[in-house]
């Protein structure tokens, strides 16, 4: 099976290729990750349109993706969050994730606890 490649549409799983989600605009290199997995940018349509189609054709959002909310980490804001989209032109199969700094509150980021444990190291004694 070939990898996804920029340029390549994505259609909604169980939509046979009726609901186009959006079209990836860059792919990670092959095992880059150190998972067994393809990471890849895609830029995806307005969630109304795709919701709206869907639900006119009788399929559910299905298979979210869990993420513990914590004072730090607010549940997803994007309601495509998990979303199953299938390559066009091939059997690959994924899930769309919202990009990170969307799941965080204004000001914060995902290095934050990084640079909070760099600066409780401050001092310490030893070199960086």
């Amino acid at each position: 099976a070939r990898q996804p490649l920029p340029g390549d549409d994505l259609f909604v799983l169980g939509s046979a290729g009726k609901i186009r989600a959006g079209m990836i605009t860059s792919v990670a290199e092959s095992g880059g990750t150190g998972d067994p997995a393809t990471v890849a940018l895609a830029l995806i349509r307005r969630p109304d349109s795709i919701l709206g189609k869907m639900e006119s054709m009788g399929i559910e959002l299905g298979g979210g993706i869990n993420v513990p909310t914590t004072d730090k980490v607010p549940a997803p804001v994007d309601p495509l969050d998990g979303l199953e989209v299938m390559v066009d032109g091939t059997n690959t199969i994924g899930k769309l994730r919202s990009v990170p700094w969307r799941r965080y509150k204004h000001g914060l980021n995902m290095f934050d606890n990084e640079v909070e444990a760099f600066q409780n190291a401050e001092g310490d004694g030893g070199s960086l």
